[in-house]
């Protein structure tokens, strides 16, 4: 018949072995989470960069991962687009976009109209 000792002690060393796996694994996916958001960041700027080699000229300013933890999308707080062949050109607000982090194909976006463009729906008075 085992000793009540001897169950304690392997009681006890069950519970630190999976607290210290609640630990990894929340380490482990920390770490995840902000590689995902560096890699967002840094392939925002590349793609950026690559389109304004052309006769297009895009802007997001300071674009930053955010989200953690359940989370991730990129902001930015202004966007604007600028095509000198066709002359057409749009200067936006703040820009957000999100998707879960167990559903990160299913993104949603805002963008915010740019404050000097805005004007209110109906006449005030």
């Amino acid at each position: 018949m085992p000793s009540r000792k001897r169950t304690k002690r392997n009681t006890s060393r069950r519970f630190l072995l999976f607290a210290l796996f609640i630990v990894l694994a929340i380490l482990v996916y920390t770490g995840g989470w902000f590689y995902a958001a560096d890699t967002l960041e840094r392939r925002t700027i590349t793609a950026i960069e690559d389109i304004n080699l052309g006769q297009q000229n895009v802007n997001c300013e300071e674009p930053t991962a955010r989200g953690y933890p359940f989370r991730i999308g990129l902001f930015c707080r202004s966007v604007s687009f600028e095509n000198a062949e066709t002359g057409v050109s749009v200067n936006a607000g703040a820009f957000r976009s999100a998707a879960q982090v167990y559903q990160p194909m299913r993104t949603v976006g805002e963008l915010d109209l740019a404050r000097e463009n805005y004007r209110p729906p109906f006449p005030a008075g």
